[in-house]
C-alpha cells in the first residue's frame, strides 16, 4: 500500500478513540490492520507473541513498515507456486485442526508440497483461495494457538 495511504489511515485510527479495530484489505498488496486494547471488563484482549505498537506511535511515525496480517501464529508459503485447497479434511475460518494437520497444499510444476499446521488451534483468517498464485513467505493461514491442547501435549 501507498505509504500515504497507511499513514491516512493511522491518523485516522488514532483519531477515533472508540474504534477499536480497523482492517483495510488490498487484494494485491496485503492486509492493514490496526487494534486497540479496550479497558473494559467485558473484553479480554487476546495473547500475543509480540508487544503491539501503541497508536500514537503510528500516527507519529514518519517511516511506516509494511503491514502484517496479525500477530497470532501466520502460516506462510515455503515455495513459489500455486495454492491448493486441501481435499480430504477441507479448513475453513472457525475450523479446528491439529498440529501437523495439512491445511493445504503448494503446487509447483505439477509436483505438490503440503502445508502442515505448526501448531493446534482455530483458523482465524484465510488469506489467499484455492488456484492463487503464491510468493515465498506470503501469509496463507492465521492460527490462533489452543493453549490448553498444547499444554496437554507438552506434558505427555
Amino acid at each position: 500500500m501507498d505509504h500515504s495511504i497507511i499513514e491516512a489511515f493511522a491518523e485516522a485510527f488514532a483519531n477515533a478513540p472508540r474504534l477499536a479495530e480497523m482492517e483495510v484489505r488490498s487484494p494485491l498488496q496485503g492486509t492493514l490492520r490496526f487494534r486497540r486494547a479496550l479497558h473494559s471488563a467485558e473484553k479480554k484482549p487476546r495473547p500475543t507473541s509480540k508487544p503491539a505498537v501503541p497508536v500514537s506511535t503510528l500516527a507519529n511515525t514518519a517511516v511506516v513498515t509494511a503491514p502484517t496480517p496479525s500477530t497470532d501464529t501466520l502460516v506462510t508459503s515455503t515455495l513459489v507456486g500455486v495454492f491448493r485447497a486441501a481435499q480430504k479434511v477441507p479448513v475453513g475460518v472457525g475450523s479446528v485442526i491439529k498440529a501437523g494437520q495439512t491445511i493445504g497444499l503448494i503446487e509447483v510444476m505439477r509436483l505438490s508440497d503440503e502445508i502442515s499446521a505448526p501448531i493446534s488451534g482455530t483458523i482465524s483468517e484465510i488469506f489467499v483461495v484455492d488456484g492463487q498464485p503464491v510468493e515465498y513467505g506470503q501469509a496463507l493461514f492465521e492460527i490462533i494457538a489452543d493453549i490448553a491442547k498444547e499444554e496437554q501435549e507438552n506434558d505427555a
